[in-house]
């Protein structure tokens, strides 16, 4: 939550969830890893989710990747915008290989909202839609008390965006590039 990404419609739809659904609002929590745009924090205490929310510094990279994998949700936010559309953040493709369901806070038309969408790999919501975000929440509550967050995306769905596929995609581009180079079109 660096550069300029807001959770602030999240934690809003949490906020209002604690107020609708005290309860329900207890059983979650997030946990932000890593650097930290500090408008993000300000929410928290204004908002009454002290306890709910909580900021940590960077870990090791390894107890990162461990976290991700138990999480019941990662969550990716990326700003709104002209560049947002086109802009993918590595976390998205650490968030593909852990395996775990994806809130993907992000434009509908952005390459992340296609990525996850085609994967299967989780849920796609705008960020500053709060009666959405509130929805959302609620739905995971569900499906994780339903034992429906387990995901199963396919195999080969993940493959396609793992460091070994997309390196052999470049590789090809390189080859066939300086095949070209090689043998000048018309000469």
């Amino acid at each position: 939550l660096a550069d300029h990404r807001t959770a602030g419609g999240l934690f809003e739809a949490f906020a209002q969830l604690r107020r609708e659904e005290p309860a329900t609002a207890a059983r979650l929590r997030v946990v932000q890893l890593g650097p930290r745009d500090s408008a993000n924090e300000a929410f928290v205490p204004r908002l009454g989710l002290t306890g709910l929310v909580e900021f940590e510094d960077s870990v090791p990279y390894r107890e990162s990747i461990v976290r991700q994998s138990s999480a019941d949700i990662l969550l990716l936010v990326e700003s709104t915008g002209k560049r947002s559309e086109i802009v993918i953040p590595g976390k998205l493709f650490e968030y593909l290989g852990a395996g775990r369901p994806i809130l993907a806070l992000c434009a509908a038309g952005s390459e992340i909202a296609q990525i996850v969408q085609d994967t299967g790999a989780g849920f796609v919501e705008p960020p500053s839609d709060v009666p959405r975000l509130l929805a959302r929440l609620r739905q995971l509550v569900a499906d994780h008390d339903a034992g429906l967050l387990e995901r199963d995306v396919p195999a080969a769905a993940v493959e396609r965006y793992s460091r070994r596929s997309t390196g052999a995609v470049l590789d090809g581009v390189l080859r066939d590039i300086l095949a070209r180079g090689a043998h000048p079109a018309g000469g």
